[in-house]
C-alpha cells in the first residue's frame, strides 16, 4: 500500500467542507494509491480520512536551516557589508521510508 501526493488544485475543485475544517484539510498532502481512480472532487476528503495512518506519520523530519547569501565579487554577505541571513526548510527522510519515482516519457 503506497501513497501519492495530493494534486495541488484550487479548492473549488474539491468537495465543499465546513469552514472550520477548511484550513486543517488544506494541510493534508497524501492520498492512497487505491484512491487515485476516484473523481478529483473526492480526493481531498479521502486524504483527510487517512491523515493519521501510521505510514504517513514520522516519514521525515522537517527543520529550518540557516543560510547566508554571499556576494562572490566582494567576498561579503552583501554588497553593503551587512549580515543578511535567511532560513530555508529542509526535509530529511528516515531510512525506513520507501521512495517511489515516477517518470513519464514522451
Amino acid at each position: 500500500m503506497g501513497y501519492l501526493p495530493l494534486p495541488t488544485l484550487p479548492s473549488h475543485l474539491f468537495n465543499k467542507v465546513n469552514e472550520d475544517d477548511r484550513k486543517l484539510i488544506k494541510k493534508v498532502k497524501w492520498i492512497k494509491v487505491e484512491d487515485c481512480q476516484l473523481p478529483v472532487s473526492e480526493l481531498q476528503k479521502k486524504a483527510w480520512e487517512h491523515r493519521n495512518d501510521p505510514i504517513l506519520i514520522n516519514q521525515y523530519k522537517e527543520q529550518e536551516q540557516n543560510h547566508n547569501t554571499i556576494d562572490r565579487l566582494v567576498g561579503s554577505t552583501t554588497a553593503g557589508g551587512q549580515f543578511a541571513p535567511y532560513q530555508a526548510s529542509q526535509k530529511w527522510y528516515y531510512p525506513e521510508c520507501s521512495l517511489d519515482i515516477y517518470i513519464i516519457f514522451r
